[in-house]
């Protein structure tokens, strides 16, 4: 598989998973033994969710320029007549032309879908993350509304 040019190194899906691991990691683990040590620690968890959201927003802008590269390449397969759309077309006419356009494009979307699927994998680990400290918000409510 092909790497298009806006992909660079530090986008990778693992990547954004390590954030999201070391952004859930850091609150996985809260002690308090008061009310104000619990109010403390929810705000510790609501500032982890603001860090995921931004994550998303991240991985969603990653998203759309890797679909932009993709619909770019695909218009210059269209537009473009290249050396080997020269000699397809000389030696086999406009069909296989046609023909070797449209296995271009083919190519050109899996490589789309199969990039655009990991990161999607990656917002709904975000999404996970986000319910699994909305859960801790409510425990520490509960904690506190139990509380004399």
């Amino acid at each position: 598989m092909r790497k298009l040019k806006c992909v660079r190194p530090g986008d990778s899906p693992i990547e954004f998973c390590d954030k999201i691991t070391a952004i859930v990691d850091a609150v996985r683990v809260v002690q308090f033994s008061n009310p104000k040590g619990a109010r403390a620690a929810k705000s510790q968890i609501v500032q982890a969710q603001k860090l995921l959201r931004h994550v998303k927003k991240e991985v969603g802008i990653k998203v759309r320029s890797i679909n932009a590269a993709c619909d770019q390449r695909q218009a210059d397969i269209t537009h473009n007549f290249t050396l080997g759309d020269a000699a397809a077309l000389l030696l086999f006419g406009a069909g296989a032309d046609r023909s070797y356009k449209a296995a271009k494009k083919q190519d050109v979307r899996y490589m789309k879908s199969n990039i655009s699927s990991a990161y999607s994998e990656v917002k709904v680990a975000v999404d996970r993350a986000l319910i699994q400290l909305d859960n801790m918000k409510l425990q520490i409510d509960n904690w506190i509304a139990s509380r004399p």
